[in-house]
């Protein structure tokens, strides 16, 4: 998704928004950003927290578009400092490439913690929820 992101967020869209000057068009281009990450958030909490409560929902969704739109101010910074989409588009799909290894390692570790095959691709990567019934965290 970097590419995507990227050519939308910091090449279009920044550039649509830039007759109004750069510091517009990046606080709008990474607020909108931020924003695009919300269903992808919630996702993955409903992923790894089924059931979730609406209130901590609200907080994940809301951290998570702080999060983004400061991420995107940042990849804004490389853009405007390098004059192109290299920089940012290299340091994001670096940062998806790593968050994805994260979370591949955490999620083999908590299986490996409630007692599931890791190598039984049947058993593997299942939420809590599952993996107790439904009945997780008393």
């Amino acid at each position: 998704t970097a590419v995507l992101e990227e050519v939308a967020f910091r090449g279009v869209l920044f550039a649509a928004v830039a007759d109004g000057g750069a510091l517009r068009a990046a606080v709008a281009s990474s607020i909108v950003f931020g924003l695009w990450h919300i269903t992808p958030s919630l996702n993955m909490l409903d992923a790894n927290r089924s059931g979730a409560p609406p209130h901590a929902k609200l907080i994940f969704a809301a951290g998570t578009v702080l999060l983004t739109t400061m991420a995107g101010l940042g990849l804004v910074g490389l853009r405007v400092e390098t004059g192109d989409l290299g920089a940012p588009l290299a340091l994001h799909a670096t940062l998806n490439s790593l968050a994805t290894l994260a979370s591949t390692r955490a999620g083999r570790h908590r299986d490996l913690e409630l007692g599931v095959d890791v190598d039984d691709s049947g058993q593997r990567s299942q939420s809590v929820d599952q993996v107790f019934g439904g009945h997780a965290g008393g």
